[in-house]
C-alpha cells in the first residue's frame, strides 16, 4: 500500500512540471491541430470550410481576444 502511494506521488511530482510548462500558445496550437485533424476526415468543400475555421494564428487569436476583453471592460465603466 505504501509503495503505491509513493509511486503515485513520484509520478505526480515528475509529470506536474511538464503540465505547467505548457503555455497558452502551446495549448491553442495543439487544440487547433486536433481540430484540423478532424477536418481532414472530410472531403471537398466541407473539408475546406472546416479547415478555414482553424487557420487563425495564435497572434491573431490573442489580439482579437484582447479586443473583446477590452470592449467588455470599457462597457462596464
Amino acid at each position: 500500500m505504501f509503495n503505491r502511494k509513493l509511486i503515485s506521488l513520484a509520478v505526480v511530482a515528475t509529470v506536474s512540471p511538464f503540465l505547467f510548462a505548457c503555455t497558452s500558445q502551446d495549448l491553442y496550437e495543439a487544440t487547433q491541430e486536433n481540430r484540423l485533424q478532424e477536418c481532414r476526415k472530410l472531403y471537398g468543400a466541407q473539408r475546406e470550410e472546416c479547415e478555414a475555421q482553424y487557420q487563425k494564428s495564435y497572434d491573431t487569436y490573442e489580439r482579437e481576444r484582447n479586443e473583446v476583453i477590452n470592449e467588455g471592460i470599457n462597457q462596464g465603466k
